[in-house]
């Protein structure tokens, strides 16, 4: 078993205004491993080890922009 893999977790980011392949959504949060968008949700309350990024979070094809 790969301990390396098993070890990586998904970089969390929120923002109030968040754009994934042309849909925008307020209040989002996005979860990228290896800079790739592996999940997104609304963002409702705090969440540990979370990044607060202000402004627009833009995705487009699964990777951040």
């Amino acid at each position: 078993m790969d301990h390396d893999v098993k070890a990586r977790k998904p970089r969390r980011l929120a923002a109030n205004n968040v754009i994934i392949d042309g849909t925008h959504y307020k209040n989002h949060v996005v979860e990228l491993l290896d800079g790739i968008l592996t999940s997104h949700y609304p963002l409702h309350g705090e969440q540990a080890m979370t990044e607060w990024v202000q402004g627009t979070l833009s995705i487009c094809n699964g990777k951040l922009v």
